[in-house]
């Protein structure tokens, strides 16, 4: 995608958000937690609209973030 693009824009979200939540020692691989949150971006947003650039990016930042998380938390709980 090229910058401007919407879907370079979720891209940069994504990428974003597993890259500070993704943490080795609990076994969160980031391209692992990558995957999980281009589902969320397709369950929730992409499904919905007709035009990715209709998406608010704040909002989707918000439930990438929410999903992220989600997934930290519990593996750090099913670590221990």
């Amino acid at each position: 995608y090229v910058e401007g693009d919407p879907m370079y824009e979720l891209e940069r979200i994504i990428e974003g958000v597993a890259r500070k939540y993704a943490v080795q020692n609990y076994g969160v691989d980031r391209e692992d937690l990558e995957q999980e949150l281009w589902i969320v971006a397709v369950e929730k947003f992409l499904n919905k609209v007709d035009d990715p650039s209709e998406i608010n990016f704040r909002l989707f930042a918000r439930c990438c973030w929410n999903r992220a998380v989600d997934i930290y938390r519990y593996s750090r709980i099913s670590s221990v």
